[in-house]
């Protein structure tokens, strides 16, 4: 079974690792999603474990945070 994570920076990551290292994962494949840009160290910290790279199916950013202006527009921050 695979699985879709929409993760914030830190706490998620650790989470996501918990399930997916080891020699048997709560999911074969995992599909990681970032709300906001991921800093080089947190991607240093998921390469560092073996076992989970190969069961990541995508790890992408997409800059999803923006502010609310009025109740029908909205402004992204990138």
């Amino acid at each position: 079974m695979s699985v879709t994570y929409a993760l914030d920076e830190s706490f998620g990551v650790i989470m996501f690792l918990s399930d997916m290292s080891g020699r048997s994962p709560l999911y074969k494949k995992a599909f990681v999603f970032f709300s906001s840009p991921i800093s080089r160290e947190l991607v240093s910290h998921i390469k560092k474990d073996a076992t989970v790279l190969p069961r990541i199916g995508a790890l992408r950013e997409m800059n999803l945070e923006y502010f609310a202006i009025d109740s029908q527009v909205f402004d992204a921050l990138h």
